[in-house]
């Protein structure tokens, strides 16, 4: 998040910052739906009207909404308020800072809709208004914060992979050692004796996935999409780990493209067989050349499944992928990848595909990474993952917060010797700056946070336990978030 440091002073983006008081505290009890600075007053919770002559909005960002200009300038004061009181724990409102960074979404909206196309009649004439409205120099930083978004997605995947060693085990088979003529003899008989038995192959499959985010839509920059983006991110993988010669990169979800996509891209070849850095002028460079040449090109396989994740799709048995005739079938996971999947959104289900990414791994434990847009995102996500013990521990940075909640545990959930699982703030992340759909002065970035590591071994339905101690069960832990100190981060879970 360089731009946050060099032009807003920032160092962490200010992520939950809507004000939770009395009348927003009950009015979201008695229905939790409501959208704060949309479809109500982001400082009392009013329902708006929906005209523009009875609500307001921020003069400057005009993003967020209010049922009065009392409650407009009360929000904007907010912040004045906390500061002077020097309580980092509260949400600050609409501050500038806030201000600042929703006009930014602004200008990233409608540099998009140039790349996105779709565009309605109304949306083209509205369009049309606004031409002219932003310089040069803000088009072109809105176009990197964009493009960073995208492209966040293959540095994720093909940088966590590279650098993270819990995925080691997974991937050292690929590895190729070289100790003289006969050891790369040997390591050529060994390839094709890879290439007979199948196990040349790396199975990575992307969970969840939609056309919009992963595929990157229609979006498009100097001849650059998102093929060509995974190709080469995970082409020092391919470089590296010279046992490799195919990589099956599949999508899977129900928001994939309808019409089922198939792309093979070969990795270069200088990348893929001079990683070492050797030089090849001499005679004998020339020799490892020839015999490099004899392997094979490695190759990225990118598959889109339009359907749900479920183990009934993974090929068994000859007899089986007969039955199935034309439904997609699936090779099992090496890896298996979820870009900010949202576990424990009522609006989801991912207990059927999280049991079908048990079927895969070495002795059914399955390397895994998500990617989340906040950080409570995250630490929800890790105890959902945990609760219903699809991993064995809880990494070190959760249970301190879960300690420091004073919440009973049993020894297993902090057990630092077993803990095969990281956390933390995503360094591969995007700049570009989205507004909540919920709270209009809450923003994230997306795959700002990360965990990763190995889902544990397939569990028994009938004796997995529905919780485990060791996390925050929300009917429990309730709070009362409508006294003074209501917009405490320790007291209001959405102030995280």
């Amino acid at each position: 998040m360089d731009f946050l440091s060099t032009a807003l002073n920032l160092h962490v983006l200010p992520e939950q910052q809507t004000r939770i008081n009395k009348k927003i505290s009950i009015a979201l009890r008695s229905n939790p739906n409501i959208r704060l600075g949309f479809d109500a007053c982001c400082n009392c919770a009013t329902p708006l009207k929906g005209s523009n002559k009875d609500d307001v909005c921020c003069k400057v960002c005009r993003r967020v909404w209010y049922c009065s200009k009392e409650c407009r300038r009360e929000d904007a004061e907010s912040y004045r308020r906390n500061q002077e009181e020097e309580d980092e724990e509260q949400g600050k409102g609409h501050s500038a800072i806030i201000c600042s960074l929703l006009k930014l979404c602004n200008i990233d909206e409608e540099v998009e809709e140039e790349f996105g196309g779709g565009s309605n009649e109304n949306e083209e004439n509205e369009k049309k208004s606004k031409k002219g409205m932003y310089s040069d120099e803000e088009k072109r930083a809105a176009i990197d914060r964009i493009s960073s978004e995208y492209e966040s997605y293959p540095a994720t995947l093909a940088n966590v992979l590279m650098d993270a060693p819990c995925f080691e085990p997974a991937l050292d088979k690929f590895l190729v050692k070289r100790r003289g003529k006969k050891t790369r003899q040997l390591d050529l008989e060994e390839d094709e004796k890879l290439s007979s038995h199948n196990n040349n192959t790396l199975s990575i499959h992307v969970i969840g996935a939609s056309r919009e985010s992963e595929l990157w839509g229609d979006f498009q920059l100097d001849k650059t999409n998102a093929m060509n983006a995974y190709t080469d991110a995970l082409s020092e993988l391919a470089s590296t780990y010279k046992g490799l010669k195919k990589i099956n990169l599949t999508f899977i979800g129900p928001d994939c493209p309808a019409e089922t996509l198939h792309v093979v891209k070969t990795f270069d070849n200088d990348l893929h067989n001079n990683s070492t850095g050797e030089n090849n002028s001499s005679e004998g460079g020339k020799k490892r050349k020839r015999e490099e040449g004899k392997r094979k090109h490695c190759q990225l396989v990118i598959e889109t499944h339009r359907h749900n994740y479920e183990a009934k799709y993974f090929k068994t048995s000859s007899a089986h992928i007969k039955k199935k005739g034309k439904h997609s079938l699936l090779p099992r996971p090496d890896i298996v990848v979820f870009f900010n999947p949202g576990f424990t959104c009522p609006d989801y289900d991912w207990s059927e595909a999280l049991k079908a990414c048990q079927c895969g791994g070495i002795d059914g434990k399955t390397p895994f990474i998500v990617t989340t847009n906040t950080e409570m995102e995250a630490i929800a996500d890790v105890q959902y993952l945990y609760q219903h013990g699809y991993i064995d521990s809880l990494p070190p940075i959760v249970a301190d917060i879960v300690n420091e909640g004073k919440i009973d545990h049993d020894s297993n959930a902090f057990d630092s010797s077993k803990n095969t699982i990281f956390f933390g703030e995503n360094v591969h992340a995007g700049t570009r700056v989205r507004q909540s759909g919920n709270m209009a002065n809450d923003c994230y970035v997306k795959n700002q946070y990360i965990l990763g590591g190995h889902l544990s071994h397939k569990i028994d339905s009938k004796t997995k336990k529905e919780s485990k101690k060791g996390t925050v069960d929300s009917s429990k832990q309730k709070t009362d978030v409508s006294g003074p100190d209501s917009n405490s981060k320790k007291n209001n879970a959405a102030l995280m």
